[in-house]
């Protein structure tokens, strides 16, 4: 049976943005949306009366607009429709693409927008098959993570809007469908008759109306039958309903509430505060995002098992409604803009394979050595990231519940009696500088060989048997700026204070600044750190244009500095003084 693993991030990413999706968010869950992207030609294009002509340059190193496709627009200005979306029309002679819309500021959203390749009536499919298809947006609306969206300027009166340069990375593929297929997914204990079950998603617009499975006998599998689907890439998310008198499903005026928006009249029993909202579904979905389907020409006339058959347990202990409490469900809060919780609570249920990541050696690893992988699989530090050597020692591996998409990763080395709290101290398997690349694929449990053949462990080297020197006093490091600071915060974080941040305290020259580090613990010898300056809107101090220009880049070598045993006052830079507006690095 699949694992099952909890994750308490409630988001909607969004490859399928459609107004299903936007009303699937909870009320205020919508962070302030990006800036469209600069640059792009300035030209004339055409304007009519009553209208705004917007448009974009497309960038060089974009895929081909086949002849079967077109660049679609979506957004608060066209009701984010699908079918029926306005296509772009390239300017002649130029690589400029244009189409005119009329400009309502009283629309929802009007300033929001996301474009994508999509099929034309070229393409010979039928118009509901035709317009968007949301995996093949531009590479910088693909960047923005739902909920949020590209934003444009429009100035009163401006008859033109440019959108920037716009790159399409991925190519739109001539358009194949299938008669029929059927998706479904399984339970491992039967659903109570009191529940529904919705496949939400892509290959049905998020439209509830045309989501509503079908359940087996048993309740155990339910099934939903797709007809002249277009073959593609589509998202989806299983929604387990609850039915009955505790369930609201009408507003105030009488008027339906769709499958996103019904919740619990009375949630005094689901452990939130008494004056929240509980919304009357759980969402099974992979770690809070979309779940992913490819519908394949092989697949008409059979049948699609989603999330790759994980079961779903459903176990007999009920909270509020009978078999709505699924195992493993967390209850997560949903968000104002301004980051605090609104009130209102969903189930999510996140579902991860449990894959057993695997490297091989061409030569047995010695007795003495021993391996990390620390990554985005699982942890970027040494915690919980050693593998198990097998007994030939040919080979290592690491078990976890991972989700299905691509992650980064090192593999360290370190002897057996080395010091491993950081794990950056160890001997890495060089990949120049980068981290290594793996692809993890499916929600069933399986292998996941982290390199395509055996490899050649590095050479590791016993620790040094000379004891460190401790640090005699505390530690109070310095760094100083070439103007004044006011209104300006800068902090630090490095191996001396376990890459934690800590904000440095200002002087009464408004140019210096000091941090203490606890001599507790502290050995002498050199250190690695950081340091980023800005202000009180700063969210990433270590970010491009915050981090002292050249004095530790991201991927590149961090500062260094050498704490004596006496401890005391360190100059971080020696007698250097710094920018106080850092450049972009």
């Amino acid at each position: 049976m699949k694992k099952l693993k909890v994750l308490a991030i409630l988001l909607a990413m969004v490859l399928c943005f459609s107004v299903a999706a936007l009303i699937g968010c909870n009320n205020g869950d919508k962070p302030e949306p990006k800036p469209t992207p600069s640059g792009g030609e300035t030209t004339d294009v055409p304007v009519v009366d009553g209208k705004v002509t917007f448009y974009f340059t497309l960038a060089e190193g974009s895929v081909e607009i086949p002849e079967y496709g077109a660049v679609f627009y979506a957004g608060g200005l066209t009701g984010w429709d699908e079918p029926g979306a306005p296509a772009f029309t390239k300017l002649e002679g130029k690589n400029v693409y244009y189409l005119q819309l009329v400009l309502d500021k009283t629309k929802d959203q009007w300033d929001e927008y996301q474009l994508t390749l999509g099929y034309s009536a070229a393409s010979g499919l039928p118009a509901d098959k035709q317009g968007i298809q949301w995996p093949f947006k531009s590479d910088s609306c693909a960047e923005v993570a739902y909920p949020d969206n590209p934003k444009f300027e429009w100035a009163d009166g401006a008859k033109t809007v440019n959108l920037g340069t716009q790159k399409f990375s991925t190519a739109l593929s001539a358009p194949e469908t299938v008669a029929k297929v059927e998706l479904r997914v399984t339970f491992s204990e039967p659903l109570d008759a009191s529940n529904e079950v919705y496949l939400m998603g892509g290959f049905n617009g998020w439209d509830s109306t045309k989501a509503k499975a079908t359940a087996n006998t048993e309740r155990t599998t339910y099934s939903l039958e797709l007809k002249d689907i277009l073959c593609t890439d589509y998202e989806y998310k299983i929604l387990v309903m609850a039915t009955g008198e505790n369930v609201v499903t009408k507003n105030e005026n009488g008027e339906d509430l769709g499958v996103w928006d019904q919740y619990f009249a009375d949630s005094s029993s689901m452990n939130v505060p008494a004056d929240s909202k509980v919304m009357a579904r759980i969402e099974v979905s992979a770690g809070g995002s979309n779940l992913s389907v490819r519908i394949i020409k092989r697949d008409n006339n059979s049948y699609v098992d989603l999330a790759d058959t994980v079961s779903v347990a459903v176990p007999s202990d009920n909270i509020a409604v009978k078999g709505l409490n699924i195992n493993n469900a967390e209850m997560v809060e949903g968000k104002n803009d301004d980051g605090t919780g609104n009130g209102v609570y969903t189930r999510i249920l996140s579902l991860a394979g449990t894959k057993t990541l695997k490297v091989e050696f061409k030569e047995a690893l010695p007795a003495d050595v021993i391996v990390f992988c620390p990554g985005s699989l699982i942890d970027w530090s040494s915690n919980g990231t050693q593998m198990t050597i097998s007994a030939d020692r040919k080979s290592a591996t690491l078990v976890a519940e991972i989700l299905p998409k691509d992650y980064e990763f090192k593999l360290v080395f370190f002897h057996k009696d080395a010091d491993t709290s950081d794990v950056w101290k160890g001997t890495e398997y060089n990949n120049d500088g980068g981290n290594w690349k793996v692809t993890v694929e499916g929600y069933d449990d399986g292998d996941v060989n982290l390199f395509e053949d055996a490899i050649v462990a590095p050479t590791v080297e016993a620790p040094s048997t000379e004891v460190p020197t401790p640090v005699e006093a505390d530690v109070v490091l310095t760094v100083k700026f070439d103007a004044d600071m006011t209104g300006k915060i800068v902090k630090i974080k490095g191996s001396m204070t376990g890459w934690q941040d800590k904000e440095m305290v200002k002087g009464a020259d408004n140019v210096t600044f000091t941090v203490t580090v606890s001599k507790d613990g502290l050995n002498s010898g050199e250190y690695e750190f950081i340091i980023g300056v800005g202000d009180a809107n700063t969210t990433d101090f270590y970010a491009d244009g915050h981090k002292i220009a050249g004095e530790g880049t991201y991927g590149g070598a961090n500062s260094k500095v050498t704490i004596p045993a006496a401890g005391g006052e360190v100059k971080l830079y020696g007698e250097k003084v710094l920018p106080s507006t850092p450049s972009a690095n």
